[in-house]
């Protein structure tokens, strides 16, 4: 039996990913058209349109009910407890899912889109391993919950499913899946 979190991101839950800023604008929630004719190669062709595009936003995190936080510009985030996105785009660099009341955190260290986009395609290769994710120019960090503030609301997307705010509380809810394997 695997016993499978449900996170909490303000009043909505969500299972596997929450994606904000640039990686929410590059999903199509649901079963679009394009999604459904190319598959994760939609992924990349709306990522291609935002390099373009160059938006970033300010974010003050903290983590774990910290008092510390950390601020930084960033053209997005990645929150997940899961290994993969829809698509099969993999968006965590532990070499597991965590399902274990943690999440993992990843954003780009600097305000450049194509160096994000450089390391998501690196993560992609099927030979990436944990001990690669230092050749990254991600922000990584693992935590129970997330508090996020930005100063303007910040499009973002739980499991696939659009959303947005200026403020969002991602933490553990008490709700949570349970998986029997036969």
């Amino acid at each position: 039996r695997l016993k499978i979190p449900v996170w909490k991101c303000n009043e909505r839950f969500f299972i596997n990913t929450l994606t904000g800023g640039a990686p929410a604008e590059v999903t199509e929630p649901g079963e679009g058209l394009l999604k459904k004719a190319t598959g994760q190669v939609s992924y990349y062709l709306n990522g291609l349109e935002k390099v373009w595009q160059h938006q970033t936003s300010h974010l003050t995190i903290r983590s774990n009910g910290s008092k510390n936080k950390i601020e930084l510009d960033t053209p997005g985030f990645v929150i997940s407890q899961g290994k993969y996105a829809g698509g099969g785009v993999k968006i965590s660099t532990s070499p597991c899912g965590h399902f274990q009341g943690q999440l993992e955190f990843l954003c780009s260290r600097e305000n450049n889109i194509l160096g994000t986009i450089t390391d998501l395609l690196k993560m992609q290769n099927s030979t990436f391993s944990p001990y690669d994710k230092e050749d990254l120019t991600l922000y990584r960090a693992a935590g129970e919950s997330f508090f996020i503030e930005s100063k303007t609301p910040l499009p973002m997307k739980l499991d696939g499913e659009p959303y947005s705010a200026s403020e969002v509380l991602v933490e553990c809810s008490s709700r949570s899946l349970e998986l029997c394997f036969v």
